[in-house]
């Protein structure tokens, strides 16, 4: 069998979501989460272009996993409300000082949001938690990351996080959701 060519498999993909998501059918918003894991990707500027001009403003949300700077230049002065995630990596980094999450929310947002990128929420980590490794920076992060927001006096930009869903020991139904043993003491 011949391999599918990568737009394609994209096109296809979007299309399936588009034509079965509940939310298109009563006018809510479309997002997408794009990331750069696998292989034989376009170019973020191909993938940008294509979810929002190829998708005729079908997508208006889009969540990226990390700053990439060629996937923010992309997203310059599209319509697409964009969150943003800190990277793992860039946490305890962003945790570290002040000085280290204002030159950081700079970097990657000040910078971007002149170009004309509409950012909605920073996204501290992926998944951060419950890990042991990083877990324990998420809160100063979010704290600096908020203050750097406010420095700049934006108030339209949330800073949030995304936990694991092995924090949960109970998930349904959703009014019965309880968090795993141990895990709220630990926070």
């Amino acid at each position: 069998m011949e391999k599918m060519a990568p737009a394609f498999a994209m096109r296809i993909m979007i299309f399936a979501i588009l034509a079965f998501h509940p939310l298109t059918v009563f006018g809510g918003d479309t997002g997408i989460n794009y990331g750069r894991n696998g292989d034989n990707l376009p170019s973020p500027r191909r993938a940008i272009d294509f979810i929002s001009r190829e998708m005729n403003n079908k997508i208006s949300l889009i969540r990226v996993h990390d700053a990439n700077l060629e996937i923010l230049e992309a997203l310059s002065g599209t319509n697409l409300v964009v969150t943003i995630g800190v990277p793992n990596e860039a946490i305890a980094y962003v945790a570290s000082s002040q000085e280290a999450a204002d030159k950081w929310f700079q970097d990657h947002i000040v910078t971007y949001i002149r170009k004309g990128v509409r950012f909605r929420y920073l996204c501290v980590g992926n998944e951060a938690i419950p890990s042991t490794v990083v877990a324990s920076y998420v809160l100063g992060a979010i704290k600096n990351l908020h203050e750097s927001i406010r420095k700049e006096g934006i108030d339209y930009i949330f800073v949030t996080t995304a936990v694991g869903g092995s924090v949960l020991g109970a998930s349904y139904p959703p009014s019965q959701g309880q968090f795993a043993p141990g895990v709220a003491q630990q926070w």
